[in-house]
């Protein structure tokens, strides 16, 4: 069995809580000590990527439930007389 499947919820949660912390810690910190360097303006905005890729994963799933919505079949489509193969 995994070995990370027996740790404790807690615990799980715990370094997740401060993954996320030092992550969010870092982005403010290291544009204002001068170790970022960024090519364009928007890059200098704290947590840029992290808001990019969030409003990225949400318009992608926004753009499936548009296309299920229109791809969507009754549930019956298959099974009513004069379609499909017998």
């Amino acid at each position: 069995m995994n070995r990370w499947r027996e740790l404790p919820k807690r615990a799980f949660w715990i370094f997740y809580g401060a993954g996320l912390g030092l992550s969010l810690l870092f982005g403010f910190l290291l544009p204002r000590l001068g170790l970022l360097h960024p090519h364009f303006p928007f890059q200098s905005f704290p947590q840029f990527f992290g808001l990019f890729g969030l409003l990225g994963c949400l318009l992608l799933i926004l753009i499936a439930k548009a296309m299920g919505s229109l791809l969507l079949k009754e549930e019956d489509y298959y099974e009513r007389e004069g379609r499909g193969c017998r």
